[in-house]
Order: C-alpha cells, then sequence, then structure tokens
C-alpha cells in the first residue's frame, strides 16, 4: 500500500456505505445496515468465537487468559494439575465476539476464575459479565513490559486451595 503523497490517488473515506457501497449520509440507513452487521456476528458467536481449553473435566479452579500472558496461564494450569490439584485453563482465541457460552459454562463448574492480564483489567471485565454469578472472578492486572510468569499465577490461584 503507497503511502499518502507517494503520487498515488488513494481513496480513502469514512463515510458510512450503503447496500450498493456507495457513500451515504443517511442515518436511518447507516443504523440498520451496522444493526444488521451487529446482529449477523451475534447470532453465530458461539460458531465465530474460539477458546482452548484443557482439564475441564475435574476442575475447581480456572485461568482464563488470551494473548501473551496464555502461555504463562497454561503452565501454571499444568504445574498445578501435576500436584494433583483440579485447574482448568482456557484461552481466548477470539475476544469479539466474547465467548459468552463458553466462558459462562467454566464458571459453573469452578468456584472461582483467575483472570491474568497485560494492563489494569479490561478482559476481567466481560469474564465478569458473563461468569460474576456463576464463581469469584479474581483480576491478576501487570501494567508493563514483563509477562506474568506461571509462578506468579500459580501463587494466586494457590490461595483457592489452602
Amino acid at each position: 500500500m503507497p503511502s499518502f503523497g507517494d503520487g498515488y490517488a488513494l481513496p480513502v473515506s469514512s463515510f458510512a456505505r450503503s447496500e450498493t457501497g456507495r457513500p451515504t449520509t443517511d442515518f436511518k440507513n447507516q443504523a440498520r445496515l451496522v444493526q444488521r452487521l451487529w446482529d449477523k456476528i451475534e447470532t453465530h458467536a458461539d460458531s465465530i468465537a474460539r477458546v482452548e481449553t484443557e482439564g475441564l473435566e475435574d476442575a475447581r479452579v480456572a485461568v482464563v487468559s488470551y494473548g501473551s500472558v496464555s502461555r504463562a496461564a497454561k503452565d501454571a494450569a499444568r504445574n498445578m494439575r501435576r500436584q494433583g490439584k483440579p485447574v482448568a485453563f482456557m484461552r481466548l482465541i477470539t475476544l469479539w465476539p466474547f465467548p459468552d457460552e463458553r466462558v459462562r459454562e467454566l464458571a459453573k463448574q469452578v468456584k472461582a476464575v483467575f483472570v491474568p492480564e497485560m494492563n489494569m483489567g479490561k478482559m476481567v471485565r466481560e469474564v465478569e459479565r458473563v461468569a460474576g454469578k456463576y464463581a469469584e472472578i479474581f483480576s491478576l492486572p501487570k501494567p508493563g513490559v514483563d509477562i506474568h510468569t506461571p509462578a506468579e499465577i500459580q501463587q494466586a490461584m494457590e490461595r483457592m486451595f489452602a
């Protein structure tokens, strides 16, 4: 893709589009089209949203993660399972649409869900929204550049087995 100013004609617009692809400023038409797209995604969320899971069969505690923290979360869950502690792991591969049903079902079978993330707790709000009435939800935020270690995640989850 050429950069702006490199002599190429590059059409760029933020206009809403009609069914024919032409720009439109008709708010009602735009609202209808956006709602149609939203509904299309939300109606099929369960088939679109992807997760990776381990250890669901007997879990009492779970760790839900996404992105770079997932490797540490998976290691922590595996370490705890080797110690005989029933911990499940869920990696969110698709963040939108959020896998509501999968997270809800996980929360229904455990007493606590830990959400490590490299920010101040954005994803934990989504987990709380769909699973908060079924399990206790714990945020493990870590702003900065150092990713959570498996030991840090494991230490947080250990308190549920004390």
